[in-house]
């Protein structure tokens, strides 16, 4: 397995059987099947901020706005803020598209972020979280590093939102068996979807044991 994930637990825990498992997925995911560094992009949950972490400007950002200015001036030290946050995802969102950075721009970038985590004065809270975003200076700029990583983790959002959803109106699976059989059906149609394959016609070729439709590992291989 690629390099070392160490979780300090009981071997014979429960918990330490679930964080054993997850390594041993995230090795074989690393050196199997991606071949390249494996990044998690997620928000600041902590049961996402594991191995390679990147993260998502959209998230960051909803602190700052969440913030409630009490003058005129607190109002526009936050306006100027949130004006160089967007800016600045502007920026790398450009220098992404265009392809490699030099060292120079990639310093410049950091600059630019450390600039927009500086303090201002009279407004507390802000600095707080201005403090904050620039601990996260690493995993927000993870595509200096490697562009391929996107700056927010939307689609992902978008991928669970039927999840969420039906979670919130039916609420729990009864047994672990049910639980399973949602979570598998559910990403059978997100990636029939995304692949633009009908999933009803897909479940068809599966029960019937027919080859209309490959098997999604094998329509994704040959596709890809």
């Amino acid at each position: 397995m690629n390099g070392s994930i160490i979780y300090n637990c009981h071997p014979y825990t429960k918990g330490s059987y679930k964080a054993l498992t997850e390594a041993a997925m995230l090795g074989y995911l690393e050196q199997d099947i991606f071949r390249k560094p494996l990044v998690i992009l997620s928000d600041e949950a902590k049961q996402f901020d594991l191995n390679n972490n990147a993260g998502c400007w959209v998230h960051a950002e909803r602190k700052l706005t969440n913030l409630i200015s009490n003058d005129e001036q607190q109002i526009k030290q936050k306006e100027k803020k949130l004006n160089q946050f967007w800016k600045l995802y502007n920026t790398l969102k450009t220098e992404m598209e265009k392809g490699k950075l030099t060292s120079q721009r990639k310093y410049q970038l950091k600059k630019r972020f450390d600039n927009l985590c500086k303090n201002v004065p009279r407004f507390k809270k802000l600095n707080v979280e201005l403090l904050h975003l620039h601990s996260m200076k690493s995993s927000l700029l993870k595509c200096l590093e490697l562009p391929c990583v996107p700056l927010h983790n939307n689609q992902s959002e978008s991928d669970i939102r039927e999840y969420v959803k039906r979670r919130k109106i039916s609420g729990c699976t009864k047994s672990d068996d049910g639980r399973d059989a949602i979570d598998t059906f559910l990403s059978l149609k997100k990636t029939c979807q995304r692949h633009g394959i009908s999933f009803s016609a897909y479940l068809a070729a599966r029960l019937e044991n027919s080859q209309k439709i490959a098997p999604l590992s094998e329509f994704i291989l040959n596709h890809s």
